[in-house]
């Protein structure tokens, strides 16, 4: 917008009026606020991939906070289409491995549990969905595809339950916290 754009702004008493973008900026409008002219729903895909919605997107986040994929090269020198996998302690987080099994079986996915560690089979996965998480990069720099932030609120919340449960926290009263060492995730 222009500095003499006019737009709708609204008090705190839903008083309304025109003002100028650069007058918005000002001390003199503390109290107002730009009003929403419409609730975004956000998208609530059929599938993903074939996978139902819910179950991508939170075997999206523990993949983006605990995963990783095999980047090694075959013996004719192509890259490995094998295997992903997903850390997490059974011996510390058996609570969490239990939800990340759930949440592997309702992508079904093929997985084998080891001691610190979920070993996720490619051959399981659909090809885009391969390629995506592969797409995501490493560890500093993992992010969320971009057709994912135009989910429905509800998916969002399930990406960041399995997000959390991955690399965050949730305090006694709720306050949840997630760490990365990614700009993009940041």
């Amino acid at each position: 917008a222009t500095p003499n754009h006019q737009m709708v702004i609204e008090s705190t008493h839903d008083k309304t009026r025109f003002v100028a973008a650069k007058e918005f900026l000002n001390a003199s409008t503390k109290d107002w606020r730009i009003p929403l002219t419409s609730k975004w729903e956000g998208v609530y895909p059929d599938t993903v991939y074939g996978i139902d919605p819910k179950a991508y997107v939170r075997v999206l986040g523990w993949y983006i906070s605990e995963g990783n994929a095999n980047y090694q090269m075959t013996r004719s020198g192509r890259p490995s289409t094998g295997s992903f996998a997903i850390s997490q302690s059974a011996r510390e987080n058996t609570a969490k491995c239990l939800i990340l099994e759930e949440d592997l079986d309702a992508a079904s996915i093929s997985w084998r549990k080891y001691e610190r560690a979920y070993t996720l089979h490619a051959k399981s996965m659909p090809p885009l969905l391969r390629n995506e998480l592969r797409s995501l990069g490493k560890v500093s720099n993992k992010h969320i595809p971009d057709h994912v932030l135009g989910y429905h609120s509800h998916l969002l919340r399930e990406l960041l339950d399995a997000l959390i449960l991955g690399d965050g926290c949730t305090n006694a009263r709720g306050h949840q916290t997630y760490f990365t060492t990614s700009k993009r995730l940041a």
